[in-house]
């Protein structure tokens, strides 16, 4: 299956209404929007999913379960459809900022640790409505969790979220907890509530254990815990101004809060005296299970011991090594893991709880999939869902083959070998056997003339529209459906896509007639109106850097090579976009 066509680099406009400006990645397939909505003339979320045919029934059925939330502190999902190859959710209207803009900046200077309990109480008392409907977030973070400047918190609901179990989002509401009473990241922060120790410590540790078994169950019983803390403490003043409104809270009655200063916790925890660490050890012994336990004991005592690092990123794998107070020259190695999804790390060596020495060498092993795949019932689908949902189970060799068939449409699968519910090695080829027809040729990036003389002359038929929004030149084909690789009937129609050109080549005119509603924010020479005008440097994946060996490239990097851009899919180093199989690390995004 051809990667999906990229959306344009911001700022570009989506069904005419939404101008969507810059996104954050949320995972491998899901980018979140900052928007502009003319009709309403509101801020709000556009959430873009990469999602085949198989995955749009999921999808909207979650929708419509995340529409029935009725949660005052739940953000409304606004409008949701599909195209070919992507699934679209608005979210809004939006007020305030996420937490990643204000994290490090207000919660470290202004705000108790009274204010984070009364914050994440109200985070929790809406995920206790995705708890009791059957549902989980799954993305609980500083991206989709919004304060307002009068203290209102929100929740942005994300539709492209598999089945998480609750303890995911209880974790995340840990870490973001410790985030807000600390300033600094969730690792490096719990690191510095360790050395402090205390209620606090406990209460995150309880949250972000690594065996989820240790958990608490859902966002009810965290909960629980949080507010039989938050009934120990004093109340700030002016807080709270009516008790049915559990979900208002004024942080800005928090700005007097002196500033913690971070060069004094040693100096403090010594005029206490030994007798306090003794007694937070204690605690975090008989609460903590035993293997975070030791892991606490390590931290407080600046040891160096070997953390856990299964299941993360290894960008983030490294920064918790780097965080250790000892220098480790870390290296990477890749392997086959059927129990840790690509691009995850699947094992250290030294191993977890090792003590570990200045200059020690680490290596990471690194998951490139699993190392062995089952064949599933892939009979009577399109050859696109088939080759969609082999690159899913991890098959890393596939074979298309095409034999005459009648009655069955072109590209209709027919037999696989092996067959469904054979388990194999991921390397071994899987073929399919489809009903013969005729193999589209990629004509993106031609000209609308050559893209037209090329299909007419394999005796298709062409439709031609405009890809509003598009930074390809004037005239050259941006989309085409069905997407190239198709196996497709003799005389099929093809439809393509075709810029109109950026603001650039047309005076700047275009723009301007198509965002009716955008008002003055692009004629006052604003920020938004020069983004439109020139677009930010890095934008454009043709602007990346050459692909180089010997360079380690984390998940998402674009780097140009051959004249093709392309975009690491899981964290890779000395594989060659142009080597790459199919569902390697790299896929291609644009041509350059």
């Amino acid at each position: 299956m051809e990667t999906p066509t990229p959306l344009s680099p911001p700022p570009f406009v989506l069904e005419g209404r939404y101008r969507c400006d810059e996104g954050v990645r949320l995972d491998e397939g899901t980018v979140l929007y900052e928007a502009y909505d003319f009709d309403t003339g509101t801020r709000v979320r556009v959430e873009a999913h990469e999602a085949g045919r198989r995955d749009r029934d999921a999808l909207a059925a979650r929708v419509s379960a995340l529409r029935g939330l009725r949660h005052p502190m739940v953000m409304e999902i606004v409008d949701h459809w599909a195209d070919d190859d992507r699934a679209l959710t608005v979210t809004g209207p939006v007020e305030g900022h996420p937490l990643s803009h204000i994290v490090g900046e207000r919660f470290q200077e202004r705000v108790s640790r009274r204010d984070a309990l009364d914050l994440v109480d109200a985070l929790l008392s809406a995920l206790e409505e995705f708890h009791e409907r059957g549902l989980a977030h799954g993305a609980v973070g500083p991206e989709t969790v919004y304060l307002s400047d009068d203290g209102v918190v929100r929740l942005l609901p994300v539709a492209a979220q598999a089945a998480v179990d609750p303890r995911e989002d209880v974790r995340a509401v840990g870490e973001l907890l410790c985030v807000m009473i600390t300033g600094l990241g969730a690792e490096e922060g719990k690191k510095e509530l360790a050395e402090v120790g205390g209620e606090y410590a406990l209460l995150v540790a309880k949250a972000t254990v690594g065996d989820p078994e240790h958990r608490p169950v859902d966002a009810a019983h965290y909960r629980a815990l949080v507010t039989r803390m938050r009934d120990r403490l004093p109340p700030a003043p002016a807080r709270h101004a009516a008790d049915t409104s559990p979900i208002t809270v004024p942080i800005r009655a928090a700005a007097a809060v002196p500033v913690r200063d971070r060069r004094r916790p040693l100096l403090l925890w010594s005029a206490v005296g030994a007798a306090v660490l003794v007694m937070a050890a204690l605690l975090v012994w008989v609460l903590i299970p035993r293997s975070d336990t030791e892991t606490a004991v390590v931290a407080a005592s600046g040891g160096a011991e070997m953390p856990d690092l299964v299941g993360l990123p290894p960008d983030e794998a490294t920064a918790l090594l780097n965080g250790l107070p000892v220098d480790l020259e870390v290296l990477y190695a890749e392997v086959r893991d059927d129990a840790v999804e690509a691009g995850l790390v699947a094992a250290s060596d030294p191993g977890v709880g090792a003590a570990l020495d200045e200059g020690e060498q680490v290596t990471l092993s690194v998951s490139a999939g699993p190392a062995t795949v089952e064949m599933p019932d892939l009979i009577g689908q399109d050859e696109e869902a088939a080759l969609a949902e082999l690159a899913e189970r991890g098959f890393a060799e596939v074979e298309v083959v095409q034999q005459p068939s009648d009655g069955e449409p072109a590209g209709t699968v027919l037999a696989t070998d092996p067959e469904a519910g054979l388990t194999v090695p991921y390397d071994d080829t899987a073929t399919i056997t489809v009903s013969q027809g005729i193999r589209l040729p990629d004509v993106v990036g031609l000209t609308e003339e050559d893209a037209r003389a090329a299909l007419s002359a394999l005796g298709f038929t062409v439709e031609v529209v405009t890809e509003e929004g598009s930074e390809r030149p004037e005239g050259e084909v941006a989309v085409q459906t069905p997407a190239a690789g198709s196996v497709v009937d003799a005389g099929a129609s093809v439809v393509l896509a075709v810029s109109p050109g950026t603001e650039d080549e047309d005076g700047g005119e275009g723009d301007q007639e198509a965002e009716p509603g955008s008002g003055d924010q692009e004629d006052d020479g604003g920020p938004d109106g020069d983004e439109s005008e020139e677009p930010e440097p890095g934008t454009d994946p043709c602007d990346a850097d050459p692909w180089s060996p010997h360079t380690t490239y984390p998940n998402g990097a674009w780097v140009v090579h051959e004249g093709r851009a392309y975009e690491s899919v899981w964290w890779n180093e000395d594989q060659s976009p142009e080597d790459s199989h199919r569902w390697g690390p790299w896929r291609r995004i644009d041509r350059c």
